[in-house]
């Protein structure tokens, strides 16, 4: 689900994979339980009445949990799929950057404030009285990182996934799950938050990129080297070898990269087509819980995979 890194939110926002056997904290195989979404069983069965994204031009997409919003060059925010919760509606304001969570979203303004919308049971979506540099949603938490390199979460905080190490500062922040990630300038990683995938343990060396799925994540070198840690099922962290990344991100259960070449790659779960990605040339690709979008060369987008609520209109 937010960044910098492909997208202006990073990560990419997902409950976590319904495949895996973890049942811990209001989570459980087949989705989280404490904010009323459980994948499959949200009412997305209804017909979609999207058909076809809104027209662009887009800067970045950010595609949440069962909804994609788009910020165009003039810096409006439109969004698809749906709506339950609001999720998809956004307020009539300009921003420089979204992030899209399973049931809420977020703007950056261009003075650092930030404006959620959807879902607020948890205060996923009241963001505080500050100023940040980016920000990233989660499942049902929000991070951003300030100027300063000061990151403040706000949300769920059951399982830690909202307090950052004290003292340590970072330039890109990326929320999952149930879990958060920080790139520090010197390009090292530190996560924190549930673990029981091994999704907070960062691999060491140097990043430039990093994008935090629902139980995995993913980093790139500026050598264009892919590493990706936690959960493995459907092979989500197993990227092929060989090849050469220029932007990574990473969802539910699938995760996609743009190549050296400017083709899409994705590998993980498919059940829905999500790591079937077209034929096309992507400048920019958002994952989120079972679908992906992506930033066409001339502005548009298209989406793959899931579409049950209209999230993901070719």
């Amino acid at each position: 689900m937010s960044i910098l890194l492909i997208v202006a939110c990073a990560g990419t926002p997902a409950p976590i994979g319904a495949d895996s056997s973890q049942t811990s904290s209001g989570v459980t195989e087949t989705g989280v339980t404490d904010s009323g979404v459980t994948p499959g069983t949200t009412g997305t069965t209804d017909t979609p009445t999207t058909t076809a994204a809104p027209a662009g031009p887009w800067v970045s997409l950010a595609a949440g949990g069962y909804h994609t919003c788009g910020l165009r060059t003039d810096g409006s925010v439109a969004c698809w799929g749906y709506d339950a919760s609001g999720q998809a509606s956004p307020p009539s304001a300009t921003f420089v950057g979204i992030t899209a969570g399973s049931s809420h979203t977020c703007g950056l303004a261009g003075d650092g404030a930030v404006t959620c919308w959807g879902d607020d049971s948890i205060g996923q979506s009241t963001a505080p009285d500050l100023a940040f540099a980016q920000i990233s949603a989660g499942f049902a938490h929000t991070c951003g990182v300030q100027a300063s390199g000061d990151v403040r979460c706000w949300g769920a905080d059951y399982v830690g996934q909202g307090a950052p190490p004290e003292g340590e500062l970072f330039v890109t922040i990326a929320a999952g799950g149930y879990h958060t990630c920080g790139l520090a300038a010197d390009g090292i990683i530190s996560c924190w938050g549930l673990n029981e995938q091994g999704q907070i343990l960062a691999p060491e060396g140097a990043w430039v990129q990093l994008s935090a799925g629902g139980t995995h994540n993913c980093a790139l070198s500026a050598a264009g080297e892919m590493s990706c840690w936690g959960f493995n099922g459907a092979e989500r962290t197993s990227p092929p070898a060989g090849v050469v990344w220029q932007a990574v991100s990473a969802g539910g259960y699938h995760t996609c990269g743009i190549t050296d070449d400017g083709s899409t790659t994705c590998f993980g779960l498919d059940e829905s087509g999500q790591s079937t990605p077209p034929e096309v040339r992507f400048t920019a690709i958002s994952l989120g819980l079972n679908h992906a979008c992506g930033v066409l060369e001339d502005g548009e987008a298209q989406c793959f995979g899931e579409n049950e609520a209209g999230q993901a209109p070719e």
